[in-house]
């Protein structure tokens, strides 16, 4: 009886590691979201804060109002400063695509306006967008980058 019981408790231990081991060579199922390539900030809902135009960094000097989006899903509005006005205008998204009506901007006249301008142009040529980690891309007809943005913290 004893030989029957270490036969047993050794197979009882060898079926348990065959077990472990084919449990450890799996890899675990990813989200649809993940297979999907779900950006891991939402593009609605967040906000954005500029940190390239047309593939030139923006400088943020201290103390001075950053520029950024915010595109509201639910009224379907996008909004933000500009570099020198408040900004708002309708978008449409569906899938990676994404397009801005004409923005309506506040009329302040500020020393230069260059990088507004610039800004305001970069959100109607925008035809298309992607995030990846905790920035978005807006890119043209043609993929070229038009402007990336950086989520702010607490969105």
């Amino acid at each position: 009886m004893k030989k029957s019981l270490s036969l047993r408790t050794v197979s009882l231990v060898l079926s348990s590691t065959a077990l472990l081991a084919m449990t450890a060579c799996t890899t675990p199922a990813s989200s649809p979201a993940a297979e999907k390539g779900a950006p891991s900030v939402p593009l609605e809902g967040t906000n954005w804060r500029l940190a390239s135009l047309g593939g030139q960094a923006v400088p943020m000097p201290a103390g001075v109002r950053e520029v950024n989006l915010v595109l509201d899903a639910a009224q379907r509005r996008a909004s933000g400063f500009a570099g020198c006005n408040q900004f708002t205008s309708g978008y449409t998204q569906s899938g990676t695509s994404l397009r801005f009506d004409h923005p309506a901007a506040t009329m302040m006249a500020c020393p230069s306006m260059a990088q507004e301008q610039a800004y305001l142009k970069a959100l109607n040529a925008t035809t298309g967008w992607r995030v990846s980690g905790d920035r978005l891309q807006l890119v043209d007809a043609q993929g070229k980058p038009q402007a990336e943005f950086v989520a702010r913290p607490g969105r």
